[in-house]
């Protein structure tokens, strides 16, 4: 019996926009208001005027555009860094050498009980929206019907390598048989890479975490100390078992001597520095490896924000040349915005478009599209780009999608 074709498939967070996924707007608002808050009522009132504050700040900075909840948590790490200005006690080891150069800050950003309490604020209140939206859409699966009937389709025709830059569990929801490289026997279980590479089931990895990742006890920790990081994370079968280890887990430090939060989900500015841990290593290197492998490459909802990604994608196309079939889901805004010249639309964004002519074999592969085209296919059939979204494409395309991969 052959084995079956197997795909590299990219899912970023416009994947899941169309299930009810919490969107950047929805989190950074939630980040804002009290009453969405995870916090406690009692102390919460401070915390988020304080985030509030630090968004009013960076919105008009950032003028005409705003801050998103990605921005404000960089901004709170390296606040945390800036702690040091003016501390003479403070060792080699927790002073940046930028900040040598700088001599004078408003203070009033830079309170420590603040700044601690409004970073786990973010590591709060982000896990219970995907949560809450995780659940809904078990509860509601009729509505996403369209959803589970693609990853099934799908499987009956090839084997997939899914790295996912969501937090949530759907996607295993909707899969019968994967493999994600932890034990599943037991809880919480522990991360062996060998699975991962060995398997011949389709591969789901989170690239940025998960909301049932989290830390073993003290108990368990000792037991492996000898095998295992204090930093590497391990799996639990639920959300609320995973939730109650982060509590006690603090943030991290960089080569530079900035600080930074670490953690089961990452998010940020800085997530190149936070991959660094256990099992996130090795996600990065399984994504290199599968993207030379797998000459198919079906990239859903991702707007090509995380460099260190693009660094692998924008090889693709060299790496497998003819061979390659390159797929790019997205959904564009409003039809009547459409242009033939990117730089006239507020889409896409450099590195996108990077990545859309490389893979193309186009410097101009808009060029000849004067009005919407819903989907554009490169000149010699390798690449396709889908305008329409992710539902449109499962309910009215995905016979399209699957012939095009072959």
């Amino acid at each position: 019996m052959l084995c079956k074709k197997r795909i590299t498939i990219l899912l970023g967070a416009g994947s899941s926009i169309e299930t009810g996924a919490p969107t950047t707007d929805s989190i950074t608002t939630a980040l804002c208001d009290a009453e969405q808050s995870a916090f406690t009522p009692q102390h919460n009132v401070y915390i988020v005027k304080f985030i509030r504050l630090l968004r009013n700040k960076l919105d008009k900075y950032y003028s005409p555009q705003n801050a998103n909840f990605e921005d404000l948590l960089h901004t709170i790490e390296s606040l945390l860094s800036l702690r040091v200005i003016g501390n003479e006690k403070a060792i080699k080891d927790f002073k940046p050498a930028l900040f040598a150069f700088i001599h004078s800050f408003d203070r009033k950003f830079l309170n420590q009980t603040l700044l601690y309490h409004a970073r786990d604020e973010f590591y709060k209140t982000i896990p219970e929206l995907v949560h809450d939206y995780s659940e809904s859409f078990k509860s509601q699966i009729e509505q996403h019907s369209w959803f589970q009937d693609f990853w099934c389709e799908l499987q009956g025709n090839y084997r997939f390598d899914i790295f996912t830059l969501n937090y949530d569990d759907v996607i295993e929801y909707c899969l019968s048989k994967f493999e994600d490289g932890y034990e599943s026997s037991e809880n919480p279980s522990r991360f062996h890479i060998k699975k991962l590479l060995i398997t011949k089931l389709n591969r789901i990895v989170h690239l940025h975490g998960s909301i049932l990742f989290g830390y073993p006890s003290t108990e368990l920790y000792n037991k492996y100390a000898l095998e295992e990081e204090s930093s590497d994370l391990w799996k639990y079968k639920s959300y609320s078992d995973a939730k109650r280890t982060w509590i006690s887990h603090s943030g991290s430090k960089l080569q530079s001597k900035e600080q930074i939060s670490t953690g089961p989900i990452i998010t940020g500015l800085r997530k190149t520095e936070k991959i660094l841990y256990y099992p996130f290593t090795a996600y990065r290197f399984l994504l290199e490896k599968c993207l030379v492998e797998n000459p198919s490459l079906l990239i859903i909802g991702y707007g090509f924000g995380d460099y260190y990604i693009n660094s692998l994608l924008y090889k693709f196309a060299r790496i497998h040349k003819n061979k390659r079939k390159i797929c790019m889901v997205t959904k564009f805004r409003d039809p009547e915005y459409w242009h033939r010249d990117p730089s006239a639309m507020d889409w896409p964004s450099n590195e996108s478009m990077s990545f859309i002519a490389r893979s193309f074999y186009e410097e101009y592969p808009f060029n000849s599209y004067y009005s919407f085209p819903g989907k554009i296919v490169s000149k010699d059939k390798k690449a396709a780009l889908y305008l329409r979204g992710f539902e449109n494409l499962c309910k009215n395309e995905s016979k399209w999608l699957l012939n095009f991969l072959r």
